[in-house]
C-alpha cells in the first residue's frame, strides 16, 4: 500500500504546522536538518510515536520556550480529532494502524471530504484539458506536415513539368536547327558538287576533301546534326586534312564510327 507512506508524510507535515518551533534552529552537525530531523529521527521513536505523550510532556516543561504553549494549545478541545487523526497517521505499524486516505479524509469531516472529491475532479478536469490541448497540438502538426508534404510535391511535379518542358523545346530547337542546316546544304549549297563535281561515293572514302570544297557551302560542320549510316560525310584527321568518310555506325550517343580508309 504506498499511499501510506504519502500518509506518514501528510502527518508529519501537519505536524511542522501545528508546532512551528520545530521547524527552527538547533541545526549541529549531527542534526543537520534541525530541531525537526531531531524530533523525526529521535524524539518520536523514543516516545514510540505516541504524538499525545510528547505534547502532554512538552506543554508541562518550562525549558522549551514558545513550543510549551504550541502543545498545550494543541491538547484543547478544538483540537483533539485533528490530535487523534495526525496520531493515526504516524504510526510506525505501517499496515495495522496507519489510515487510507479516503478514511483519514472522512474522519477529518464532510468538509474535507468534500474538498478532496472537489480536487480530485478538477484534476481530472486539467487531465482531460492537457489531452485535449495535446490531441489539438498533434492534429495541428500533422495537418501542417501534409500541406508541407503536398507543397514539396506540387513543387517538384512544377520543376519536373519546367524541365521536361526545357527538354522538349530543346529538342524541337535542336532539330530544327539540323533542318535548317541540311535545308541550307541540299537547296542553296549543291551538296557534294553537284555543280562542282560528281557526288562522293564509296570509292571517294579516303580521298581528300578538294580544296574549293569550302566550309558553309558544300558542307556544314556542326554539332546539331544528326547523321544516318551510310551517309558520306566530311571528316577532319589529326594531321589537319580532310578526307572522305562513310558513317558505319550510329552508337546513339552522339558519336559515330566512320570509315575513312
Amino acid at each position: 500500500q504506498p499511499t501510506k507512506f504519502d500518509v506518514f508524510c501528510v502527518g508529519m507535515t501537519g505536524i511542522r504546522v501545528l508546532f512551528p518551533s520545530l521547524t527552527t534552529g538547533g541545526q549541529s552537525n549531527e542534526w543537520p536538518g534541525g530541531n525537526f530531523q531531531r524530533f523525526a529521527e529521535m524524539t518520536l521513536p523514543m516516545y514510540k510515536y505516541d504524538l499525545k505523550a510528547w505534547m502532554k510532556d512538552m506543554a508541562e516543561r518550562s525549558d522549551v520556550g514558545r513550543l510549551s504553549q504550541e502543545c498545550a494549545e494543541g491538547m484543547e478541545a478544538d483540537n483533539v480529532a485533528l490530535i487523534q487523526l495526525l496520531q493515526k497517521l504516524i504510526q510506525k505499524a505501517l499496515f495495522n494502524a496507519r489510515p487510507t486516505v479516503p478514511v483519514a479524509l472522512k474522519q477529518l469531516g464532510p468538509e474535507w471530504a468534500q474538498r478532496a472529491q472537489a480536487e480530485k475532479k478538477r484534476t481530472k478536469q486539467l487531465q482531460e484539458q492537457r489531452k485535449r490541448e495535446t490531441a489539438r497540438q498533434r492534429a495541428a502538426e500533422a495537418k501542417r506536415e501534409e500541406q508541407e508534404q503536398q507543397e514539396r510535391a506540387r513543387a517538384e511535379q512544377e520543376e519536373a513539368t519546367r524541365r521536361k518542358k526545357a527538354e522538349t523545346e530543346a529538342e524541337k530547337a535542336s532539330k530544327a536547327e539540323e533542318s535548317r542546316l541540311r535545308s541550307i546544304l541540299a537547296a542553296g549549297a549543291d551538296l557534294f558538287g553537284k555543280k562542282r563535281g560528281a557526288t562522293p561515293r564509296d570509292s571517294d572514302i579516303a580521298n581528300v576533301v578538294p580544296e574549293t570544297w569550302k566550309e558553309q557551302k558544300e558542307y556544314l560542320r556542326s554539332n546539331k546534326l544528326v547523321f544516318k549510316q551510310g551517309e558520306m560525310v566530311v571528316s577532319f584527321r589529326s594531321d589537319g586534312s580532310r578526307r572522305f568518310g562513310k558513317i558505319m555506325l550510329v552508337n546513339g550517343d552522339g558519336t559515330y564510327d566512320v570509315l575513312v580508309e
